[in-house]
């Protein structure tokens, strides 16, 4: 939720340096964009069980090995 100006509290000079270095900054975003979308009322979304086998059958990837 941090990485968004503008929300509830702002993020300090140091904590914006360390987000902006971070390797993961990319991977971060993208997660906020899809918590955002996940919260959007009457979306039709899979159930648990089709969540859960869609996440295991990723270890099966090649592009996220890199």
């Amino acid at each position: 939720m941090d990485i968004i100006p503008g929300r509830d509290r702002p993020l300090t000079a140091r904590q914006r340096r360390e987000l902006d270095e971070s390797e993961h900054l990319e991977d971060l975003k993208l997660l906020r964009e899809l918590d955002d979308a996940g919260r959007v009322p009457g979306v039709v979304v899979e159930n648990l069980d089709e969540a859960l086998a869609y996440i295991r059958g990723l270890e099966h990837e090649a592009y996220l090995d890199e």
